[in-house]
C-alpha cells in the first residue's frame, strides 16, 4: 500500500503534516498515562489479575499495558522476528509513566532485579505492589525492592491483602494519583527520528495513523522518513505492537499489515491552533479516490 505517497493530494497533506509537527506548539497531553504492569500470570487468582480486573473501571483515564501482550503482538507480526526481551522491556519502560510490579512469580521476581538496576529516570517511575505476608527480610525485600524504594517517586512498597481480596486496591489508585510524576503538559520539540524519545515516537505513530485514517507498515514507515527521517524497522514494529497492546490500535490482518485507530481511543499529543478534523476529511477524500478499498475498511471498523 504506497498511500500516503500514491498521488498527488495525499502527499500534499502529508508534506503539510510535516509543516504542522516542525512548526505549531506540540504537547504531551496530561491524560491519558501509560501504566505498565508486570506480575503473575492473568490466567490465574493473581494479584497482577485482581488489579486489571478493579482498573477497567477504577482507572479510567489510565492506558494499562502487559508486556506480554505487546510481545506476543510482535512475534506474531508479518515476519515474526527474534525479540531480545531485555532490550525490549527497556523501551516500554523508557515509554511508560508508571511501572507497577507485583512480584509474585518468578519472571516478575526478574523484573525486580532489572528494573532495579535501570536508569534512574526508568527507576523513580517504579511502584512496587507486594502481598503482606512477604514483609521479611528476604533478599527481595532487602535487595532490589530496597533499591527501588530509594528511588522512586512513589515511596516504599505497598504491603497488600492478596488476590482475590480487593479492599486494598484504593490503595495502588490513591498511591497513584498523588505521586503521579506528570503534572503538567509537557512541549514536545521536533527533532529526527532517531533522536526523539521512544514515547515521542510512540505519540506521532497513533497521529499519523489517526489523520491519515489507515496505513500499512511500509505506509507509516513511508510517512515517517518522509517528515522525520529512517526509522528503524525493529523499533517500529514494537511501538506498533505496544499500540495495539493498549487497544489504540487496531491491527488488520490480510494480504499486508493494516494499521487503523481503536474509535475509542484519544490522541496523547494536542497540536495548538490545529483543525485535526479539516486533516482527516482530507485524508479521507484522498484515500477514498486512491484506495477506495481501504476506505471501505476504515468505514467498517469505525461504525
Amino acid at each position: 500500500m504506497s498511500y500516503p505517497t500514491s498521488n498527488p493530494k495525499s502527499q500534499r497533506l502529508l508534506d503539510n503534516v510535516k509543516t504542522i509537527f516542525s512548526k505549531k506548539p506540540i504537547f504531551r497531553e496530561l491524560e491519558p498515562n501509560i501504566i505498565f504492569v508486570c506480575g503473575g500470570s492473568i490466567q490465574e487468582n493473581s494479584f497482577r489479575e485482581g488489579f486489571l480486573n478493579y482498573a477497567k473501571n477504577e482507572l479510567e483515564t489510565f492506558r494499562i499495558f502487559l508486556a506480554e501482550d505487546a510481545a506476543q503482538d510482535f512475534i506474531d507480526f508479518d515476519k515474526p522476528q527474534f525479540l531480545e526481551l531485555a532490550d525490549f522491556e527497556k523501551l516500554i519502560a523508557e515509554i511508560a509513566d508508571t511501572i507497577i510490579i507485583f512480584p509474585e512469580s518468578p519472571g516478575s521476581f526478574a523484573e525486580i532485579g532489572f528494573f532495579s538496576n535501570s536508569i534512574k529516570e526508568i527507576t523513580k517511575r517504579i511502584l512496587v505492589v507486594n502481598n503482606i505476608k512477604e514483609q521479611s527480610n528476604s533478599f527481595l525485600n532487602l535487595g532490589p525492592i530496597h533499591k527501588i524504594e530509594k528511588v522512586s517517586d512513589y515511596g516504599k512498597a505497598l504491603h497488600l491483602e492478596p488476590y482475590p481480596s480487593t479492599s486494598n486496591f484504593p490503595q495502588i489508585k490513591d498511591r497513584l494519583e498523588k505521586f503521579f510524576p506528570r503534572k503538567r503538559r509537557i512541549k514536545i520539540n521536533f527533532n529526527s527520528f532517531a533522536k526523539i524519545k521512544p514515547s515521542e515516537k510512540l505519540f506521532y505513530i497513533y497521529e499519523l495513523v489517526s489523520i491519515f485514517r489507515i496505513l500499512s507498515f511500509e505506509g507509516l514507515k513511508s510517512a515517517i522518513r518522509n517528515i522525520f527521517g529512517k526509522p528503524k524497522e525493529k523499533e517500529l514494529k514494537i511501538l506498533l505492537s505496544l499500540l495495539v497492546s493498549t487497544g489504540d490500535l487496531i491491527r488488520i490482518d490480510g494480504e499486508e499489515q493494516l494499521f487503523i485507530t481503536s474509535k475509542n481511543s484519544n490522541s496523547f499529543i494536542n497540536i495548538e491552533n490545529l483543525d485535526k478534523n479539516r486533516l482527516i476529511l482530507l485524508a479521507t477524500e484522498a484515500l477514498e479516490l486512491s484506495h477506495p478499498k481501504f476506505h471501505k475498511l476504515v468505514i467498517q471498523n469505525q461504525l
